[in-house]
């Protein structure tokens, strides 16, 4: 076993294999690759390790013959995303070491709400404001994103305010685009790109007030799109804020697939939030524009 500085968990014996991140900021384990041939050793050593690195939740996308064998060890399911290892579906495996993680006093709320959203026609992205110009972001703008992050959420799970992590970002394979008015960044957004698996996470959308409500959030997501589109992505998904209306009707219009709600998986703004599940799976329907 080895743990490196960015709490990287990785393990290799005969009968499985580990690959995972241990997310302190969100107290899970966050298993991005593996296998097993004997499922009670692989489900006792990630819950061995969540109990030392006080990881509350354990969460694996895994491949659909594994379902069973998790299931069995007390995962359960929270979503799916069709694409999302290199063309094939995922399914989103959650196993709860501390049993009231797993309870979200007002998921019954948010799921009439998000209904709502479902009804909704889609509904593309319009033409660009007067006075906005829309561009890729470079490492001279991490200080104004990183303020601008610092200004929108006052927690968020990771260090988006830290113009460092923004540039550790940008150089694996994650591409910013930005909304600008009058020489200021109006909003922002990004595609975190995972090459290895051919997927790509719309995430780290943000707006500031004063610019909302002008469909600038549309209009970055497509130009993300197409972007990924040109890289060969074949899965385009977001983890959405299931509190936040917005985003969440955002994605819908734009031709995204509602696909679970992951629980109490990330801690925003002080509090513990249900994320939506968005999927766009590139290869299953006609093709993004080049």
């Amino acid at each position: 076993m080895l743990i490196d500085k960015q709490s990287a968990l990785q393990h290799s014996e005969s009968s499985f294999k580990i690959k995972a991140m241990i997310d302190k900021i969100n107290q899970r384990i966050w298993v991005s690759d593996y296998s097993f041939t004997d499922i009670p050793a692989f489900s006792e050593f990630l819950f061995k390790n969540a109990a030392k690195f006080s990881a509350q939740k354990i969460i694996i996308p895994a491949r659909e013959k594994d379902l069973e064998p998790l299931k069995e060890q007390g995962f359960i399911l929270e979503g799916r995303a069709e694409g999302f290892l290199n063309g094939k579906t995922a399914y989103f495996m959650a196993a709860y070491p501390e049993p009231n993680r797993q309870y979200s006093p007002h998921l019954k709320k948010k799921m009439s709400e998000l209904q709502k959203i479902l009804s909704l026609p889609v509904k593309p992205a319009g033409k660009i404001p007067e006075g906005y110009t829309f561009r890729d972001a470079g490492p001279g703008d991490a200080p104004a994103l990183a303020e601008l992050f610092g200004k929108i959420f006052s927690t968020y799970p990771t260090p988006l305010d830290k113009e460092s992590y923004i540039l550790k970002l940008m150089k694996n394979s994650t591409i910013f685009r930005l909304a600008v008015h009058n020489n200021v960044i109006a909003a922002a957004g990004a595609a975190e790109m995972d090459m290895e698996n051919s997927n790509a996470e719309m995430t780290n959308c943000a707006t500031l007030p004063e610019h909302r409500g002008k469909g600038l959030m549309s209009i970055i997501i497509q130009d993300l799109e197409h972007a990924a589109a040109k890289r060969g992505i074949k899965c385009l998904y977001s983890l959405s804020r299931s509190s936040e209306l917005g985003i969440n009707l955002i994605f819908h219009r734009m031709g995204y697939t509602y696909s679970g709600t992951l629980i109490n998986n990330c801690h925003i703004c002080s509090t513990w939030e249900d994320m939506h599940l968005w999927v766009k799976a590139t290869f299953m329907d006609k093709p993004l524009p080049n």
